[in-house]
């Protein structure tokens, strides 16, 4: 049977995939709401997720929404991946960081744009603070706005936290994101929700995760 040109490079992207993903499996793994909770909206295979899972040789860091925001504590979780195949082995593997939730959604929802967001959230680590309300808070949103050099766009949207209407917060557990490891792989949902609230603060800290897009919902 002849092989069209079409058909081999098809066959080649696929090998190359395959090859990154075997080369990336011993790099730092970051998963974000593959939970029981949010088990509906997931679309890829969860056959394949936990065989990858279970064949995954580096640190894996479980991010998810527990029992604060009325979802599933660690050991209801942890029951749910056994349940769906995950091993013992793999488990032990796991560091589970119960996270908050839409710390900066307002923005996101609000269409700010995601540079101008990472700049917030390095402007908030760079001073040690919290919240942007607390820097509009100390120095003036005239001076914020400068020192950001915000677009009237952005402007608006701070003028807006600075009177209550919209938030704009690092998590609870951002010491344990600053502890992550610099680089390696992100995984998981909602791919312009939780997982982007995720990859913008990881920026923002200078951290470098690339997706594997084939785990992500």
């Amino acid at each position: 049977m002849k092989i069209t040109k079409s058909q081999l490079k098809s066959i080649i992207k696929e090998v190359i995939e395959e090859s990154l993903i075997q080369e990336s499996s011993s790099e730092p793994l970051i998963v974000v709401d593959i939970q029981p909770a949010h088990a509906n909206y997931i679309t890829f295979d969860l056959d394949e997720y936990v065989e990858y899972i279970n064949s995954y040789t580096g640190d894996i860091y479980y991010v998810f929404n527990g029992e604060e925001l009325g979802y599933e504590g660690v050991g209801e979780l942890t029951d749910w991946l056994y349940d769906i195949g995950i091993n013992e082995e793999a488990i032990d593997n796991f560091t589970f960081i119960e996270k908050s939730y839409g710390f900066i959604r307002d923005a996101m929802d609000r269409g700010v744009d995601q540079a101008e967001i990472i700049s917030i959230l390095k402007y908030m680590d760079d001073n040690g603070v919290q919240s942007i309300e607390e820097l509009i808070e100390d120095k003036g949103i005239d001076t914020v706005i400068s020192d950001l050099g915000f677009s009237p766009e952005e402007q608006d949207y701070l003028e807006d936290v600075e009177d209550g209407s919209l938030a704009f917060y690092f998590p609870s557990v951002i010491d344990e994101i600053k502890d992550l490891p610099d680089a390696g792989i992100i995984i998981g949902g909602g791919k312009k929700e939780c997982l982007l609230e995720i990859e913008l603060l990881l920026k923002a800290l200078g951290k470098s995760y690339k997706r594997n897009n084939e785990f992500v919902y």
